[in-house]
């Protein structure tokens, strides 16, 4: 993956709807600007209703080895949302290198041999 912004990228925002659940990422290596953005603020918009806001759910990063080049970038972003929290987060044999900026909020996983800690809570 060199060369590429994120190894590992989910975005969605309010009024958008729908989901992602199950998805796994694995066998990664290279050199990205960032390794993984999950985030369901995408766009600044208000809460409309229940089926408009965004949900993401059970995503697997297992052997995955990157160096995140772009700083201020690097390692993780994940934001969720007040009312839609991302959960479920499993983090496996994951190693990055290079700017290891992280940014979470509403965010909760697991972490298994990641280096380093992802900022995201604990479920």
């Amino acid at each position: 993956m060199d060369g590429t912004e994120r190894c590992v990228r989910i975005k969605s925002a309010r009024n958008r709807g729908g989901g992602v659940r199950n998805a796994t990422y694995e066998h990664l290596t290279g050199t990205v600007d960032e390794a993984v953005s999950l985030t369901l603020a995408y766009e600044s918009e208000e809460p409309t209703n229940a089926t408009a806001t965004p949900e993401i759910h059970d995503v697997v990063v297992r052997h995955v080895g990157v160096t995140g080049t772009k700083e201020g970038q690097g390692y993780l972003d994940c934001v969720g949302l007040e009312d839609s929290v991302i959960t479920g987060l499993v983090f496996e044999d994951v190693t990055v290198d290079g700017d290891l900026t992280q940014n979470c909020a509403y965010c909760e996983g697991v972490a298994i041999g990641a280096t380093p800690q992802p900022c995201f809570n604990p479920r």
